[in-house]
């Protein structure tokens, strides 16, 4: 989902706009600004204020809210025993998926939730892949930061 998003292949307004759907540009999300894949997952405030609270929740304060910058974050520590960094490259794809799944919610089933719902479900998604991937002497470190 992450890699879509990079890429700009999900059929965001902004991209059926372009191949001559006429809709109206306007996110779901925030109901604010016009939904682009920029926007979507970083630039809409109620994504930045979910990943801003997920990355509280990681212990990283002060990290960029910019897909491209959270990649290249990630692909230096990709070669290296770095949880840490596994732990933040699981979130953002849970993140990336969530906040998909969410808005195609609100389009098509007229659903709505709450940041604090998405937040605990990134926060389950994120424990389970973790214990399913990491040795068990790292599960202090990582679930009590």
């Amino acid at each position: 989902m992450v890699v879509l998003a990079m890429q700009r292949k999900l059929a965001t307004i902004d991209q059926l706009m372009h191949r001559g759907v006429h809709l109206v540009n306007r996110c779901v999300l925030c109901k604010a600004a016009n939904e682009d894949h920029s926007h979507l997952f970083f630039k809409c405030s109620y994504s930045s204020h979910i990943w801003q609270q997920l990355l509280e929740w990681m212990g990283m304060r002060g990290r960029s809210m910019n897909l491209k910058s959270e990649l290249h974050w990630l692909a230096g520590r990709r070669h290296r025993k770095h949880w840490k960094a596994l732990k933040i490259s699981i979130c953002l794809n849970a993140l990336t998926y969530s906040l998909w799944e969410e808005r195609n919610s609100r389009i098509f089933s007229n659903l709505e939730h709450d940041a604090t719902y998405i937040i605990k479900r990134v926060q389950f998604l994120v424990s389970v892949k973790l214990l399913q991937v990491i040795p068990p002497s790292y599960e202090e470190e990582l679930f009590c930061s």
